[in-house]
């Protein structure tokens, strides 16, 4: 475990080039424990970073190939990548005393990992990072969604039915950064649009596995996400039949409870609705509670962005955590 301050944690960041790997540049250059040591980025080997994105001025560094780089002098590596690149590499740096937190899909299931989402799981992942590790960041539509879901799955999992419905909607940034039709303009403007229903979304085992985990019983989550007119941004409202009478007053008391000590964790009244504005370039999330009386159903809603809270920033936060530094230090 890192504890001597004096020193810059040294990181390596590969999908440099990409929306995440953008967002962990902007957020490390100004850490006050971090050095970036390289930028990996195969499809933009041999270009400057500032070349690429001119907003990052006066920070400039080539970005090489990942296979190409020296990894001396490297305590963790950012993987923010592809679904199928940190998995061809990711041990051999564990082997080499090199941390490892993967933004990808290619840990989540990984036993032998720890899932990333400090709020709910930062015990374990101070326990699992005493030695170097491989810590698999959770997904955009996950973060937001378990966030909102913890606190009551965790705390009185038999008032809830173990069927939960979350309706998911992102800002395009989430698809990558990419040449694809249905993410152009003149496709995406004044429209919306739900993709990968009916269990297809790689995110549904995901909330069915982290959930299960936290209630400690079988969750099975009905999933839509979709895809709206804006860049940066992401909101989840869930669905939660109460098999029992709870008031929403004993509910707001179990969510206050349980991130009372969160300070990335807004939970706000019952008359203001989460905007995914108030959460543009932050790690904060943002959740509403009510209670459908009629249905007895619990809605929740929870605000984050999909970019920072949803990737790089809560990369940062795990970073944070891994290496003893204040969870909010350069966020």
């Amino acid at each position: 475990m890192f504890k001597d301050l004096s020193k810059k944690i040294r990181v390596g960041i590969c999908g440099a080039s990409g929306y995440t790997g953008l967002a962990l540049i902007k957020i490390l250059i100004n850490h006050p424990h971090a050095e970036i040591k390289f930028l990996g980025a195969n499809s933009s080997a041999g270009q400057y970073i500032d070349d690429i994105f001119p907003e990052l001025s006066p920070f400039s560094m080539k970005c090489e190939e990942f296979e190409n780089i020296s990894l001396v002098d490297i305590d963790l590596v950012f993987f923010a990548t592809p679904n199928g690149f940190c998995e061809r590499y990711s041990k051999e740096l564990i082997e080499r005393d090199i941390y490892v937190i993967d933004l990808s899909a290619d840990h989540r299931f990984d036993d032998n990992c720890v899932y990333g989402l400090v709020e709910i799981f930062r015990e374990e992942i101070i326990e699992k990072s005493k030695d170097a590790c491989i810590i698999a960041n959770p997904g955009c539509y996950t973060t937001s969604g378990i966030l909102a879901l913890a606190p009551i799955l965790s705390s009185i999992p038999d008032a809830v039915d173990d069927h939960i419905i979350i309706d998911g909607k992102s800002g395009i940034s989430g698809a990558g950064r990419k040449a694809e039709t249905r993410i152009i303009f003149t496709e995406l403007n004044e429209n919306l649009s739900p993709y990968n229903l009916g269990g297809k979304h790689r995110h549904r085992p995901e909330f069915n596995r982290i959930l299960s985990k936290i209630a400690h019983k079988q969750i099975n989550v009905n999933f839509a996400p979709h895809l709206i007119p804006m860049s940066f941004g992401l909101l989840t409202t869930s669905y939660l039949k109460l098999i029992k009478n709870i008031s929403i007053v004993e509910i707001r008391k179990i969510f206050n409870e349980y991130y009372e000590d969160e300070i990335f964790i807004k939970i706000l009244d019952e008359n203001t609705y989460p905007n995914t504005k108030w959460a543009l370039k932050s790690n904060n999330a943002f959740l509403h509670l009510c209670k459908d009386e009629s249905t007895n159903t619990l809605i929740i809603s929870s605000a984050i962005d999909n970019i920072y809270k949803g990737a790089s920033s809560q990369a940062v936060q795990n970073m944070n955590l891994v290496f003893e530094l204040a969870e909010n230090t350069g966020l």
